[in-house]
């Protein structure tokens, strides 16, 4: 389904979403996510065995023998299901559902010794959730690119998550159209967006 569609001089440009990306906790994470939820397919990457615990207070001490770093996840379900790092005011219609856990080994393998532990792992865990919610959520792009007067597709790039400036989406088309448009006609194209 197209998103939006762009055109100066002799190219267009159309964005759609893209309805066939992979999910991106197959990209290799560094956290795991462990939610569990009666309507709905949350992730639980370790197969954790929430029926053996009574509580969330539970839960989250038995994952911290394992990992380091774990944040709640909560829900808000009113029509469609919206999830967060930080508790909803809605207590109708919100709770908790999982937790996003980080390992030392998992931060040891990937942090530059001297860093801020703490808050790098915040940082990977916002940003991996973040990423997850927005595929989720169907925020996820490709652009094709076209000469008009020979209706000719030029280029297509897939998989773009999140919004069109943070995702890579506005780099990977400035750097397509570079030597297409002239800098003017690539600044009033991009300025369409």
């Amino acid at each position: 389904m197209i998103e939006r569609k762009l055109s100066v001089g002799n190219i267009s440009v159309e964005i759609y979403y893209d309805t066939e990306s992979e999910s991106p906790r197959l990209w290799s994470p560094m956290t795991k996510f462990v939610m569990s939820q009666k309507r709905y397919d949350l992730p639980n990457e370790i197969d954790f065995p929430f029926h053996d615990y009574d509580s969330w207070e539970e839960t989250s001490v038995e994952l911290f023998k394992d990992y380091n770093w774990v944040f709640p996840v909560y829900m808000l379900d009113h029509g469609a299901p919206t999830l967060s790092l930080r508790p909803f005011k809605d207590k109708w219609d919100s709770g908790m559902v999982g937790f996003v856990c980080l390992s030392m080994s998992e931060a040891s393998s990937n942090f530059a010794l001297g860093t801020d532990w703490d808050e790098k792992a915040r940082q990977v865990i916002e940003s991996e959730f973040e990423e997850w919610g927005n595929w989720m959520n169907g925020n996820v792009f490709g652009f094709r690119v076209f000469e008009d007067t020979e209706e000719i597709e030029c280029n297509q790039q897939w998989g773009f998550i999140g919004n069109h400036d943070t995702s890579g989406l506005m780099d990977e088309l400035k750097a397509e159209l570079k030597y297409k448009l002239t800098k003017e006609q690539l600044t009033q194209l991009i300025n369409q967006l």
